[in-house]
């Protein structure tokens, strides 16, 4: 069985290669790879416990290079305007590294594309707790919430909006 897992895991460890360095020949290469982890993952784990290509491919799961497959994947759909999927993989970065504000910068301006307001206050609301201030997210926030009808939140983004951009004028009109 460890011979498989190996096989799943040398998969993986390939379609990130494609996604990376060969965007226009793969676009689902991100996905391909994370299906291999995964399977690489339900193979080689006996009685709960994970063996050494199990441990291999949860660290792949969570790294940095299929991360940065999700982002590259973003990118090349968005730049095609392909949105959806663009944010579907934006999406899938944030949640590999949950502290990347630029997976969460680009999902929220994917959904904006999108005019997708649960996109655009997921993307940016997790991007304003990473710790950005762009007036354009507050103003993107106060635009879905009021289109949402909830006014509370949309007058409580443009005023941490004001406050985090005092100088901003936009904002404050």
């Amino acid at each position: 069985a460890n011979v498989k897992a190996k096989t799943w895991l040398d998969r993986a460890q390939a379609y990130e290669a494609i996604g990376l360095y060969a965007l226009s020949a793969d676009s689902a290469a991100a996905t391909i790879a994370q299906e291999a982890y995964k399977k690489a993952i339900e193979l080689d784990t006996k009685n709960g416990k994970l063996g050494s290509v199990g441990k291999d491919a949860q660290a792949g799961l969570t790294g940095k290079t299929l991360h940065d497959c999700f982002i590259q994947t973003g990118a090349g759909n968005y730049q095609k305007a392909n949105y959806k999927k663009a944010q579907e993989s934006f999406k899938m970065a944030s949640a590999i590294d949950p502290k990347d504000s630029v997976a969460t910068m680009y999902w929220g301006v994917s959904s904006q594309q999108l005019q997708d307001d649960n996109g655009i206050i997921d993307a940016y609301e997790k991007h304003l707790g990473l710790g950005g201030k762009d007036p354009i997210v507050y103003y993107a926030l106060y635009t879905s919430y009021k289109k949402m009808k909830q006014e509370d939140k949309a007058l409580a983004a443009l005023s941490a909006g004001i406050t985090a951009n005092p100088d901003n004028a936009d904002l404050k009109a």
